[in-house]
């Protein structure tokens, strides 16, 4: 087998674009991150023309950083899962505006996806 040939077989991808992927982070107020030490309550992965959408949550509901266990939220066990744009979007509305319908809708929404 002659190596030059599957040099040129690697070497042509046939137009096909490597994966590129973009993350966008937002803090406990709905913003795009300022300092990497802020803590992400949510985010948006654009990879592959598509968007996925993540959340930050406590026991399988939205985290609420303004609710009863924000105090010891560095002793809480959260994760971020992925969630509907909708989800996503009516948590990054309560983490704006502190409206609490949009926590409940949130939730709501959450336990749809």
């Amino acid at each position: 087998m002659n190596s030059d040939h599957s040099m040129n077989y690697i070497e042509s991808n046939d137009g096909i674009e490597p994966t590129e992927k973009q993350e966008y982070l937002f803090n406990m107020s709905g913003q795009n991150l300022e300092s990497p030490k802020e803590k992400v309550y949510g985010k948006i992965v654009a990879k592959n023309n598509r968007d996925y959408y993540y959340i930050r949550v406590h026991q399988n509901t939205p985290y609420d950083p303004l609710g009863a266990y924000a105090k010891r939220e560095q002793y809480l066990e959260t994760k971020m899962i992925k969630t509907s744009k909708s989800t996503f979007d009516f948590y990054m509305l309560y983490l704006k505006t502190k409206n609490s319908i949009y926590m409940t809708r949130a939730r709501r929404g959450l336990s749809n996806d």
